[in-house]
């Protein structure tokens, strides 16, 4: 009987505290030429990104842009369900919708339907702005990374300068600006306390993409196990 293989909680530790242990260890510096590290050519390390490798898996900067866009939808979600429900709670007892039904149950239940319609909305409303919003700060902050080929905190002050810009752009000029500044302020903030995490906790930034990679690494290879299983089963 085939079982489900799990991934470990321990990989992405586990790669950490080898790196830290032996900066110069053959799969650091493996992976250090795969993100393109010593590609001099500055435009080739930014096509590099959006490449496949041979092993099936993409730039580890690529995956790092997926994952905030799916936190960001998931973050942005959560707070516009939240509030939409509410919202929308509020509404509904402001109105007179709420006095037409003879018992109380009726209006119980049509308050709740009320506020859970309310809640999907929300959610579908707020969601796609968080996933632009924080996807498209770590898209823009990757390229500028991968060109410079550096790792500061310039780096998050662009990448939100950018995407602040590009959010304002309906109201003209002045709104870019203005969204070019603040998205420029939470960029320095957020790039400032993540360099600040990781000066304490003496880490590379190189060994944290290590360790994610290894992650994604090791799950491909539990999903290739697992379909040979099968089809040595399907075979014999």
């Amino acid at each position: 009987m085939l079982t489900k293989a799990k991934l470990p909680r321990n990989v992405g530790l586990a790669a950490i505290l080898a790196a830290q242990k032996d900066p110069g260890n053959s799969a650091l510096q493996e992976f250090k030429e795969k993100t393109g590290l010593y590609i001099e050519d500055d435009w080739k390390r930014v096509k590099l990104i959006f490449q496949q490798g041979a092993d099936g898996l993409y730039h580890p900067d690529l995956y790092e842009v997926l994952d905030a866009t799916k936190s960001g939808a998931l973050v942005s979600g959560s707070f516009g369900a939240i509030y939409n429900y509410l919202n929308s709670i509020e509404q509904y007892r402001s109105t007179a919708d709420s006095n037409v039904y003879q018992h109380r149950s009726d209006a119980n239940r049509a308050l709740v339907r009320h506020g859970f319609q309310g809640m999907a909305y929300g959610a579908l409303r707020y969601a796609p702005y968080g996933a632009l919003f924080l996807g498209g700060f770590t898209l823009f902050k990757v390229c500028f990374q991968a060109y410079r080929n550096k790792y500061g905190i310039i780096e998050y002050s662009f990448g939100g300068g950018v995407i602040g810009a590009l959010f304002r752009i309906h109201y003209g000029l002045r709104g870019m600006v203005a969204g070019g500044v603040v998205g420029s302020i939470l960029g320095t903030i957020s790039g400032s306390v993540i360099y600040g995490v990781l000066k304490l906790t003496d880490t590379d930034i190189y060994e944290i993409k290590y360790a994610h990679y290894a992650m994604m690494q090791h799950k491909l290879n539990v999903i290739d196990n697992e379909k040979k299983m099968q089809n040595d089963v399907a075979d014999g």
